[in-house]
């Protein structure tokens, strides 16, 4: 065998492990991609069985908020039954709680303001929507009830429906006794009777 001959075996020989080189690499590919095909499968069923799932776990998270949603609304309840016995006692005179009592049942805000702290004698000038006697009616409710830092200010608002008769009680009755209504009803009262000149005293 001469030189040109072995170089053109040699280049055969090189083409043919090449070839058997791409085919062992096409073959791999093709194993890959069966790997990857069997795992998108298996992703797939697993993605399914998750979702066959949810609605079950969904009702079982919705039946836990309705209960928790369910004790805070007899919280609320119970809250509000305690400020309306709060009030029936204020109006009918009856007597505050002991310490027994107090230790018998719910303790509430109101039960324990009102052991805390006694409103001053309802002693002042009644209003009753009179523009000549705001003036004073207000410099009076003020330096006795309304700058008393001791107070709550569902205090001062109970202590102030008291004071007030015809138009000035029918302004202020719609709102609940409330802290957040007191200064509310303070502005009302104030832009109606400060200002006999204002639209709305007609």
């Amino acid at each position: 065998m001469n030189k040109e001959q072995w170089n053109t075996e040699w280049k055969i020989q090189k083409i043919f492990r090449e070839k058997h080189d791409y085919l062992k690499t096409i073959k791999e590919t093709d194993e890959i991609l069966d790997t990857l095909k069997d795992i998108n499968l298996e992703v797939k069923r697993r993605v399914k069985a998750i979702k066959a799932k949810s609605p079950s776990d969904t009702d079982q998270e919705d039946d836990s908020n309705d209960e928790e949603e369910e004790i805070e609304d007899e919280e609320v309840e119970e809250e509000d039954e305690d400020e309306q016995e709060y009030d029936s006692n204020q109006e009918d005179g009856s007597p505050e709680l002991t310490s027994n009592d107090q230790t018998n049942r719910k303790q509430t805000p109101f039960v324990n303001y009102r052991s805390r702290i006694k409103l001053p004698p309802q002693t002042l000038t009644h209003f009753s929507g009179k523009f000549s006697q705001w003036p004073s009616f207000w410099d009076d409710f003020k330096s006795s009830v309304h700058n008393d830092p001791n107070l709550e200010n569902i205090q001062k608002l109970k202590y102030l429906r008291g004071l007030l008769h015809d138009e000035p009680y029918r302004i202020v009755s719609p709102y609940p006794l409330t802290n957040k209504n007191y200064p509310i009803i303070i502005k009302l009262l104030k832009s109606r009777y400060e200002n006999p000149m204002n639209p709305q005293a007609n």
